[in-house]
């Protein structure tokens, strides 16, 4: 019986890598009496803003402010779904009173804007963290 000497775990015979970590198959037997000691690894991904870039809380109050929930979709994708089903709600109410029911477009406006940047601000500072555990 042969084991890796990287992770330690059990090598079939004749192999040329270990399968669990991808080292030569440099043999080594573990101690007599001991089980081979599982290695453990911390993987930090970060998953926010894309490839090499963060998600500018300027540019996503900039395009919220200009084009609306269409300019959220920079930050938040849920955000721009939301505000859109609030403007045409805010639309059917405007209409219904007279173009009273306008007033609350400024409201809305406002509203998405610092959703957008309070989206761009999160998107830049997740970061995820896996444990991986190398043991057969």
């Amino acid at each position: 019986m042969s084991f890796c000497a990287g992770c330690g775990a059990q090598l079939p015979g004749g192999a040329g890598f270990c399968g669990s970590c991808g080292r030569a198959a440099n043999v080594a037997l573990p101690p007599q009496g001991s089980p081979a000691q599982p290695q453990s690894t911390n993987i930090n991904i970060n998953v926010g803003g894309g490839i090499g870039r963060g998600t500018s809380p300027l540019l996503a109050a900039a395009l919220a402010l200009f084009f609306g929930p269409l300019g959220m979709l920079y930050s938040t994708v849920s955000g721009a779904i939301v505000m859109f089903l609030v403007d045409i709600a805010l639309l059917v109410v405007s209409v219904m009173t007279l173009g009273i029911g306008s007033v609350l477009y400024i409201v809305s406006g406002i509203a998405g804007i610092i959703w957008a940047i309070v989206a761009a601000n999160s998107n830049t500072s997740r970061s995820m963290t896996i444990h991986v555990n190398n043991t057969k």
